[in-house]
């Protein structure tokens, strides 16, 4: 069941922000990463995130198929679940770059 990976997944998603600390939060104006740790830290939040914006309907953790799913088992909450699919969306338009130390560039969803 896609809903049980989907929670499985976010705890290990926690367990890896626990253990990989950032000492603070990176803006657009504070992109420049001090030491070896805070980079692994970031990209590593950045490769388990891409999973769940990932649009593919084989991506059993991809947020738009989790809500589907979530509609179909609890369908007295559609208005709810449409509406936290609405914030996702928008949340999914203000996509940022990143660029690796190879000069790779990134962005949530793919390489660019």
């Amino acid at each position: 069941m896609n809903l049980e990976l989907f929670v499985s997944t976010v705890k290990e998603y926690v367990r890896f922000s626990n253990q990989l600390p950032l000492k603070r939060i990176k803006t657009s104006i504070d992109l420049h990463i001090h030491d070896e740790a805070e980079y692994v830290a970031i990209q590593t939040r950045l490769i388990l995130l891409r999973k769940y914006f990932s649009e593919n309907k084989k991506n059993n953790v991809y947020i738009g198929n989790i809500v589907e799913e979530a509609k179909r088992i609890l369908p007295d909450n559609k208005n709810y679940l449409d509406e936290l699919m609405n914030k996702f969306l928008q949340i999914k338009k203000q996509s940022f770059e990143h660029t690796l130390s190879n000069g790779i560039k990134l962005n949530i969803y793919f390489r660019l």
